[in-house]
């Protein structure tokens, strides 16, 4: 049977769960979500291995329009400007989904190396987690702005 979802990474499987068992995230696609954005943020992948995958159905509507915004731009910053965004067509839904695990992957990377995870703060409330991605998130704002408005435009033409 073919993947029908996005998978996650074998090591930070204690992570998923801590996340929601701080009510940091309810659900593991919230998780994945934040950390496809932060990979993306840094410019930053890694492949597998990867567990079964949390399947595409019990994405929320904002979080999949998320993850077709973060596909398109990752399209847009490997081809050129000019990309176009089938990649969030379903006959590439698997593509997109192989490109989300990578920036995942890489986010959580990204955030072990930082310290996120070992911070004290983190095992009872999350607050390194929370001030590491205020700082990130924030560090560009105008820049990240701009490529927001730019996919939205792009994303005007499924309407």
């Amino acid at each position: 049977m073919a993947d029908v979802g996005i998978r996650r990474p074998v090591e930070f499987e204690a992570v998923f769960s801590r996340l929601k068992e701080f009510k940091i995230a309810k659900r593991f696609t919230e998780v994945i979500v934040l950390a496809a954005y932060v990979g993306f943020h840094y410019d930053r992948t890694a492949s597998g291995p990867f567990q079964k995958p949390v399947e595409w159905q019990y994405f929320e509507n904002e979080e999949k329009s998320r993850l077709h915004m973060l596909a398109i731009a990752h399209q847009k910053r490997l081809v050129n400007e000019n990309a176009d965004c089938r990649i969030v067509s379903p006959e590439h839904q698997r593509e997109m989904f192989q490109i989300i695990e990578k920036y995942v992957h890489g986010g959580l990377l990204e955030m072990k190396d930082k310290g996120v995870f070992s911070q004290p703060d983190y095992a009872g409330y999350g607050n390194g987690l929370t001030t590491f991605l205020l700082n990130t998130l924030r560090k560009d704002e105008a820049e990240d702005e701009v490529r927001v408005q730019d996919l939205m435009r792009d994303l005007e033409q499924f309407k």
